[in-house]
Parts: structure tokens; C-alpha cells; sequence
């Protein structure tokens, strides 16, 4: 169904009826709570730690070295774009995740898709940046947090290095 039939439908239902259909889908989906929750009272600060401690625990989970799963936090960054807050919150949190990425690349070794998704990320995140005429917030976060990587280890080398280029592929 589109959101057009959804709408020409809506406008022939009753005021109760609409009402009910709110309701349901309110208990019937967890996102659509969290969603109608946020409507009523809209405090991003909350969700964006919520969502900073997700991606934190993300960059724990660890065999023999970390193993965060990019699908994960590229879901956690949806759901506060889904919320619509605007571009400053979206661009901080995809800023703190390739600056988790980062601090957790420099003393660990990250797998190389794992690497490239976040070379990826960085890219997106200055894009959106610009796009939306915040840059000047984004770009000295991650360009210190990639130059605070130290080159010690060929794993944080070659990360550091696939970083660099991203971020100047990307001005």
C-alpha cells in the first residue's frame, strides 16, 4: 500500500476509527511505539546515548578481537534518522560510530570489511555533513579522531591509512 492509498483511506475514516488504527498499531509494532513515544515526547539526547551505548557494546563483542557487526550499528543510526530529529543528531552519531571504530581500530585489529564499511561510513557521514551545511561540526571530529590513531601495528596502519583516504576522497 502507498502512502497515498493509506492517506485517501485515512480521510474517509472516522475520527474514532483513526484513532483505533493509531492504537493498534501502537501495540501491535515496537517500532511504531518508539516512534509515537518519541512524537509525544521528543528527547534525542536520550535516544542518541541509548544508541552510543549500542554501539559501544557492538565494538566489545570480541572472540580473540573485536567482531562488531556494521548491520548493527548502521540499524542504530536508522533508528534515530527514523525519528527525523533533524541532521545535527544523524551526522553525531555516525560521527561517534567511526570515531568508536577508530579508538577501537588503534589497539585492536578490525576484519577488513569491518574496515572498509567504516572507510565508507565516514565518507556518508561527510556527505550528509555537507549537504545539510554542517560540515564545520563533522569534519574536525573525524579528522582528529582518525589523526589520533596511532601507526604502531600494520592492522591500525592500514586502517589509518584507508581512513586518511576516505576523508580526503571526501573534501
Amino acid at each position: 500500500m502507498s502512502k497515498t492509498a493509506l492517506k485517501k483511506l485515512m480521510i474517509q475514516m472516522t475520527h474514532d476509527q483513526v484513532i483505533d488504527l493509531v492504537m493498534s498499531l501502537y501495540t501491535a509494532r515496537p517500532e511504531a511505539k518508539e516512534y509515537l513515544e518519541f512524537f509525544l515526547q521528543p528527547d534525542i539526547d536520550q535516544r542518541l546515548e541509548r544508541s552510543r551505548t549500542l554501539i559501544i557494546k557492538e565494538f566489545n563483542r570480541r572472540k580473540r578481537f573485536p567482531r562488531p557487526r556494521v548491520t548493527k550499528i548502521r540499524q542504530y543510526i536508522r533508528d534515530i534518522s527514523s525519528l527525523d530529529p533533524g541532521p545535527e543528531p544523524v551526522v553525531d552519531i555516525m560521527a561517534f560510530a567511526v570515531e568508536t571504530a577508530c579508538a577501537v581500530g588503534d589497539d585492536n585489529w578490525l576484519l577488513d570489511v569491518t574496515q572498509r564499511n567504516m572507510a565508507k561510513l565516514l565518507t556518508e557521514t561527510l556527505v550528509l555533513a555537507d549537504r545539510n551545511g554542517i560540515l564545520d561540526l563533522a569534519l574536525p571530529r573525524l579528522t582528529h579522531a582518525v589523526e589520533a590513531m596511532h601507526a604502531r601495528a600494520h592492522y591500525s596502519r592500514a586502517f589509518k591509512g584507508l581512513l586518511k583516504d576516505a576523508l580526503e576522497s571526501s573534501l
